[in-house]
């Protein structure tokens, strides 16, 4: 492989979705040759480039676990100091303290992307309770989420995103981002969920210029109406608003 020492964009993708990711973590079955062999091309073009990939400022991973990557490999990835944007989707991490160490470095971090990302040894309540490592992405502007189990837990984060500053926030809300116990209910979870993606935006202040609300909930589940309530009262110079979704809401203060 020949490649020019002016490299600043990276994608490094597996074939794997979400559920099969977990499926792996859990059985513990990475005996699939197709696979061990795609993942060895993978980290051998990786070792290709390593002198390169500090230069980088944008990444994607996607379709494969963090555990997938050579120790070397992962070890430049970490040391990107000049990463400005970082794309997870579909991602497995084996437990917290790996995400927080890919980012722990990325300071100058401004564009973050979550979708998928995973932590099946990690429980959603764990998550909850746990005093996490918090990586801070000070130059962070723009975030946009599956707002999913994992992710509301990082993003509760005391220290992880300082909101104050985040001029693009966009959220996407389905039926499979929750994880429900005998005791909830869809619209109870719902409810919930709401409370916190609307604390995140309270969170948020003048910098805020786009807000984008994707909520794709199926009509074959039931559910009461119920008001989603916003202030949007800090936003002075929200310019672009979308939602997307079939919910009534309510918008005080805007």
């Amino acid at each position: 492989m020949i490649l020019a020492p002016f490299l600043r964009n990276l994608s490094i993708s597996g074939d794997a979705w979400q559920d099969e990711l977990v499926d792996r973590a859990i059985q513990q079955d990475r005996d699939d040759d197709e696979m061990n062999n795609e993942l060895e091309t993978i980290n051998n073009d990786l070792v290709d480039i390593l002198p390169y990939l500090q230069l980088v400022q944008s990444l994607e991973l996607s379709g494969l676990a963090w555990t997938d990557l050579w120790p070397e490999n992962q070890s430049m990835i970490q040391s990107m100091g000049l990463l400005r944007s970082l794309r997870l989707i579909d991602v497995l991490f084996d437990g917290v303290s790996e995400f927080t160490a890919l980012t722990t470095h990325f300071r100058n971090l401004e564009n973050l992307v979550m979708a998928s990302v995973v932590y099946p040894k990690t429980t959603c309540v764990d998550l909850d309770h746990a005093m996490l490592p918090k990586p801070h992405f000070p130059k962070l502007v723009s975030l946009r989420a599956l707002f999913d189990d994992y992710a509301v837990a990082l993003l509760y984060s005391p220290g992880l995103i300082h909101f104050g500053q985040i001029t693009t926030l966009r959220f996407t809300l389905t039926y499979s981002c929750y994880t429900l116990d005998k005791s909830s209910s869809w619209t109870d979870k719902i409810k919930a969920r709401f409370v916190e993606m609307a604390n995140i935006i309270t969170a948020t202040g003048p910098n805020l210029t786009t807000l984008s609300l994707d909520l794709l909930l199926s009509r074959r589940f039931e559910y009461d109406p119920f008001t989603f309530p916003i202030s949007l009262a800090n936003n002075i110079n929200l310019s672009h608003l979308v939602f997307h979704g079939h919910l009534d809401f309510g918008l005080h203060h805007f």
